[in-house]
């Protein structure tokens, strides 16, 4: 099982697409169910108010006894974070032009994203761990600070087809 809360970069034609303002959407995979998307108003004072209270209540009303959640004694491990696979966007200060050889050696095959005019590019990566993806990001960063370079100014995970 893998579980994680953070921002992902996704295409327009991903149903999460169209979640905005103070609702909430979370994207669920299992192999008997498929995929299915849950989505409400979840940010805001009322909808929080509303969930507190109902937490209050039904802890009131079950002061002597245990609330069963429906999970079974058996343990679900959770794949570590470094094990899931993702595609990465990854800012860059410079020059594509001047920094190619060090992008290509760190993350291999990338699609570029140029910016004309500013000084800085964007590279998607293939798909990787995050394990993998730290520890590249670690590699070029070290080689171009020993250059007295900017490195890496932002990465985001992908979920691009």
């Amino acid at each position: 099982m893998t579980a994680f809360v953070a921002p992902v970069m996704i295409q327009k034609n991903n149903p999460l697409y169209s979640v905005n303002d103070v609702f909430n959407g979370i994207m669920v995979k299992g192999n008997m169910l498929g995929t299915s998307m849950f989505y409400g108003s979840g940010a805001g004072k009322l909808p929080t108010a509303s969930a507190v209270v109902a937490d209050i209540i039904e802890a009131s009303q079950n002061l002597e006894q245990n609330v069963a959640l429906g999970w079974g004694a058996e343990r679900q491990p959770i794949e570590p974070m470094d094990q899931a696979r993702f595609r990465y966007f990854v800012r860059v200060a410079g020059s594509y032009r001047n920094k190619e050889l060090d992008i290509k050696q760190a993350f291999g095959t990338v699609e570029v994203v140029e910016l004309y005019g500013m000084d800085e590019f964007a590279v998607v990566t293939s798909e990787m761990s995050e394990g993998e993806f730290k520890a590249a990001a670690a590699a070029y960063d070290t080689k171009e600070r020993y250059r007295s370079d900017y490195g890496i100014k932002q990465m985001i995970r992908a979920a691009l087809q």
